[in-house]
């Protein structure tokens, strides 16, 4: 009976880490959005928010581990034993939610993992742009490179006529 309701506690954090991926992706979404508007001052806002559920999924996913080793003991199978793998154990009710939650948090992570990828590279490109803008109108003899190191430029003479 214990171990039922451990399992049914590790279908309730998977879905309160699914609302988490969820408000994520929405927020990735939102941060799109700023970056296309240029839009700063919101993007801040978003970035923040998006800190706070971060903060909390990473809470959630430690207290699964938790849940999950307990269960791992209870069970006597080695530590760090897959979900899957301890799915077998689980009457089926939970087995079924277990499965279906998994699977829905797969297909979100996936769509996380590329919504965040897309995130990257627009700020690189936007970065890059700034960077370009940078040297443009006000050429240094020291300049930061996309890895944060600073990096000498060849010629720091504006390309831009300000005698007009």
């Amino acid at each position: 009976m214990q171990n039922e309701q451990r399992f049914l506690e590790l279908h309730n954090l998977m879905v309160q880490q699914e609302e988490c991926i969820e408000q994520l992706i929405s927020t990735a979404g939102e941060q799109i959005e700023c970056m296309r508007q240029n839009n700063t001052c919101q993007l801040q806002q978003v970035v923040a928010r998006q800190e706070e559920i971060s903060t909390n999924l990473a809470y959630l996913e430690e207290k699964r581990m938790q849940v999950q080793k307990e269960l791992e003991e209870n069970l006597e199978l080695p530590v760090e034993t897959a979900l899957r793998d301890l799915l077998v154990y689980a009457g089926e009710e939970a087995r079924e939610k277990l499965q279906a939650a998994g699977t829905s948090l797969q297909k979100k992570m996936y769509i996380l993992k590329e919504t965040n990828e897309f995130c990257r590279t627009m700020a690189r490109q936007a970065l890059g742009f700034t960077d370009f803008m940078l040297k443009l109108f006000q050429p240094q003899e020291n300049n930061y490179a996309s890895d944060g190191k600073r990096k000498q430029t060849s010629n720091a003479k504006s390309k831009i006529n300000k005698k007009i």
